[in-house]
């Protein structure tokens, strides 16, 4: 936990009432301040009965206990029983059992536990309200509202294998490919409910292994993502792309991962959707380029119905056949913060094809590389694509849906029975019946 040097309002008169001003000294008005933590090891804590006006910005979670008046932003904030926050408000997730107002923007979840109180212009990714949990004045996002749209879709569940290489024995050492891989997998588990596999500075024989597992475990209905941040080379010979393990030497092929040994067991791999993403030099070798944009759907709906249903093996490579940056994206490489940004910023269902069109723009603008996206070649792609689903954007359509139908029931109930007015409850909907 992170310590400030805060001090109660008792502490605060106290101390007033014994410190004299020297002679001359001009009183000064209280300035507001802005506290910052970086520290992503130690949740920042504010004691009950610690008043606070001014701003925090931290990289971890800040619970709340005392009262907060300015604009905090955070990865998540938790507000207890006793605390209060009023201000502008920025964060992932956030859980209330307190009070809270303002201009609120809640990128994933909100979860207002009982008693708890929210009120002012309220943006959320998705929503939980427990019994006597209050929430004024608030609207979903646009895209939520999107979330709402989504049609009845069995899209199975979802797995992750994460690499991140840095301390190579044999090659260059890299500096941002495992914290890339550490941020990757946190947005996956944290955003997207993925089950995810972390291999930081893996081996061969442990990228295997970890192949081999999924390819036990998995089914027509899994989804997997396998994301590779680390070296890649084209084998100047045979002309074909590999990755390289942390045990790969350079004028030694023995220990590298060629793009057929992928294929390969991409092919033994039971799950209906597979999506490569591989941040490498030259990792355009494990793409066919389409050289057009890849899908124009009119109907939404019948899109994803689509690409859920049929086989998919595609890739999302960093660059074409050319080294490509390990940094340029403050601590991440500039293709991972673009991926990174469009996971964010999405609110509801996002096909591999969105999510490249989305991040290209961010790294051209950035890099000399240009990200490629395709079909992964002799992989047995069938037209399908890679569809992630933000966390709540399904679950709260269902819900929504589930409660029309049922309203509906009882509708058709009441009218049989012959009520033509008064209220009708059935769990959380309520209809008015009128002559």
């Amino acid at each position: 936990m992170s310590l400030l040097n805060l001090k109660t309002n008792y502490q605060k008169k106290i101390e007033s009432k014994f410190a004299e001003p020297e002679m001359g000294s001009m009183i000064q008005p209280k300035k507001e301040k802005e506290i910052k933590s970086k520290d992503t090891n130690h949740n920042l804590m504010i004691g009950e009965g610690v008043v606070i006006t001014g701003n925090i910005k931290s990289d971890s979670e800040v619970t709340i206990q005392g009262t907060v008046d300015g604009d905090v932003e955070c990865d998540s904030i938790t507000i207890d029983k006793s605390g209060k926050l009023k201000g502008k408000i920025q964060t992932e997730n956030m859980k209330v059992k307190g009070k809270a107002e303002g201009e609120i923007n809640v990128n994933n979840l909100l979860e207002i536990q009982s008693k708890g109180n929210v009120s002012g212009k309220v943006m959320y990714g998705g929503i939980q309200i427990e019994e006597e949990g209050k929430l004024a004045e608030a609207r979903g996002t646009e895209q939520n509202k999107l979330a709402s749209a989504v049609p009845s879709i069995e899209f199975g569940d979802y797995h992750a294998l994460v690499i991140g290489n840095n301390d190579y024995a044999h090659l260059p050492k890299l500096k941002n490919a495992v914290g890339d891989a550490k941020d990757v997998s946190s947005v996956l588990q944290r955003m997207y409910d993925f089950e995810v596999t972390t291999l930081l500075n893996a081996n061969r024989s442990e990228i295997f292994s970890a192949l081999v597992k999924l390819r036990a475990d998995l089914t027509w209905g899994s989804n997997l993502l396998i994301y590779y941040a680390g070296h890649g080379i084209v084998d100047e010979y045979t002309g074909l792309g590999f990755w390289q393990p942390v045990d790969a030497a350079e004028e030694d092929p023995s220990n590298w991962i060629s793009n057929s040994d992928i294929t390969n067991m991409l092919n033994a791999i039971g799950a209906k959707h597979v999506m490569i993403i591989a941040d490498s030099c030259y990792s355009g070798t494990l793409v066919r380029s389409t050289g057009k944009g890849l899908r124009t759907a009119k109907d939404r709906d019948v899109w994803l119905k689509r690409m859920s249903q049929k086989r998919s093996r595609t890739a999302l490579v960093s660059g074409g056949i050319e080294p490509v940056m390990d940094g340029g994206g403050g601590k991440n490489s500039v293709f991972a913060k673009a991926l990174l940004g469009v996971l964010k910023e999405n609110r509801s269902v996002i096909d591999g094809a969105a999510v490249f069109e989305s991040l290209k723009r961010r790294v051209v603008l950035g890099s000399d590389q240009t990200p490629e996206y395709s079909d992964i070649r002799k992989a047995e792609h069938d037209g399908g694509d890679f569809l992630l689903i933000r966390r709540g954007a399904i679950a709260e359509q269902r819900s929504v849906s589930q409660g029309a139908d049922a309203l509906e029931g009882v509708k058709k109930q009441c009218a049989a029975l012959g009520f033509t007015k008064g209220t009708v409850e059935h769990g959380k909907c309520v209809m008015k019946l009128y002559k």
